[in-house]
């Protein structure tokens, strides 16, 4: 939490006041670096450059590959089924599970992830602005990307 709310100190949302989460959140968090994460973190790292190929939108899962260098690319939305045909296609090998893991809702903290989650329906422009970015418009349908306005407003 920390690292995204450029912030030193480590943080536990569990102990902070809801106010001061949503302060913190909304004033420090580099919303800007969930877009630029690729660019700023993957390409650096692995030297494979995603946006330079397409993005499957209707599968919401595509596999890269750049010399010795393999990755797949799975979107949050994809639902579990799905996952299990992208991994087996980039394994090569049948999947039989995937299971979900460290999601919001089942944090200690869930109760604070799922008020801040209500909050960020009140900011219509930085919820357009996130959608309406190049990282968006790449991984994300203008079908789908309406459907998560709809549900952010």
């Amino acid at each position: 939490l920390q690292r995204w709310l450029g912030y030193q100190n480590k943080l536990d949302p569990a102990k902070l006041d809801f106010e001061e989460l949503c302060s913190f959140f909304f004033n420090n968090f580099n919303h800007d670096g969930t877009l630029h994460w690729f660019e700023d973190e993957w390409n650096k790292t692995v030297g494979l450059n995603i946006f330079d190929s397409k993005f499957d939108k209707e599968r919401g899962f595509s596999s890269y590959k750049n010399g010795k260098i393999s990755a797949l690319v799975l979107s949050t939305h994809v639902d579990d089924t799905n996952k299990i045909v992208a991994l087996s296609e980039f394994l090569e090998q049948e999947v039989p599970s995937v299971s979900k893991e460290n999601t919001g809702e089942s944090r200690v903290s869930s109760e604070v992830y799922l008020k801040l989650k209500e909050t960020m329906i009140e900011q219509e422009e930085l919820v357009n602005r996130l959608l309406s970015s190049d990282y968006s418009r790449f991984f994300f349908s203008n079908e789908m990307l309406d459907s998560f306005r709809e549900q952010w407003s």
